[in-house]
């Protein structure tokens, strides 16, 4: 029978690419300490050479424990290797605070959402003009169908094809109609559970940086996924990354406006100032993405413990 021991040798062996996208976020430490979490695996790469960074727990000279993160490819020009947690995280705190800790988010979410009850008003009166589009539409397709039936086999073949393309790109018509309907349907199904998300977003970035300093592993971790992507670490120690959506309204420099708005919303857009017409955009994109939740709470996998012993 092979023993658990026998078994992680033997992964050991295969696992060629540490740094592969497909090994565990949990590192295999001693025997003694069992699996630990260990944050922001496959999420940070070596601008160097593009390889993933791998985190591991090392003891300094003092004899406290430090997360570093280290590119393992033996072909990079790294001359910086180890870079330790802390020195990420300080970057991130400085980057993400400059804009959460300027601002009191919950004072904004009355001005959200009239915006987005304005923004349900538009997409109310839209639905209701595609639909008289559709009536009209189907009524010629109805017409020519009819002129197409009276045809007989004297008819010229011109005429005929013409009819049928007609028919067709009127058809298609009806399709984009359906389809732009479904979507306005899916955005004002819901305006509670909207308005709802609005409140959750705001609360969250209002204790964004508390819960980035005071979370423990875990929650850094899943706190800086669900914000940014494409993290990486250049030859200087510093912190590259884009910000997903919604975030990047908030806190890029520059940032587009969401989608079209009507003369409802334009109101409200030409008196905002410049935070609350990016938080507009944050309402115009989480009326896009219904699915969208912003997380309020992190639960650690039991199975896999929270290392404890660390500075970071």
């Amino acid at each position: 029978m092979v023993t658990e021991e026998e078994f992680d040798q033997v992964q050991k062996m295969f696992r060629k690419d540490r740094g592969s996208i497909q090994s565990s976020c949990y590192e295999n430490q001693k025997a003694t300490h069992g699996k630990y979490f260990l944050p922001f695996r496959h999420l940070i790469k070596c601008s160097v050479c593009g390889h993933y960074m791998i985190p591991a727990r090392n003891r300094g000279h003092s004899g406290t424990y430090y997360l570093n993160y280290r590119c393992h490819n033996k072909a990079c020009t790294r001359p910086n290797n180890n870079v330790r947690m802390h020195v990420i995280m300080d970057q991130l705190y400085e980057e993400f605070g400059r804009i959460s800790q300027k601002y009191d988010f919950t004072s904004f979410v009355d001005d959200m959402s009239e915006y987005a009850n304005k923004k349900m008003q538009e997409l109310s009166v839209e639905k209701h003009e595609l639909l008289g589009q559709k009536t009209q539409k189907q009524r010629k397709i109805d017409d020519l169908a009819e002129k197409y039936a009276e045809l007989d086999k004297e008819s010229p073949k011109a005429v005929k094809d013409k009819l049928k393309r007609d028919m067709a790109d009127l058809q298609n018509d009806v399709v984009n109609i359906d389809e732009r309907i479904k979507q306005i349907e899916a955005k004002i199904k819901n305006p509670e559970k909207l308005r709802m998300t609005i409140e959750k977003f705001s609360n969250s970035l209002n204790s964004l940086i508390n819960r980035l300093e005071k979370g423990d592993l875990v929650e850094k971790d899943i706190l800086v996924r669900n914000m940014v992507s494409n993290l990486e670490i250049d030859a200087q120690k510093r912190v590259i990354y884009r910000y997903k959506s919604p975030f990047n309204f908030i806190f890029e420099p520059e940032f587009s406006t969401g989608s079209p708005v009507g003369e409802r919303c334009r109101e409200l857009i030409d008196a905002a100032d410049e935070m609350t017409r990016r938080l507009y955009c944050v309402v115009d994109w989480l009326a896009l993405h219904p699915e969208y939740n912003p997380k309020t709470k992190v639960i650690p996998k039991k199975d896999y413990p929270v290392l404890v012993d660390v500075t970071f």
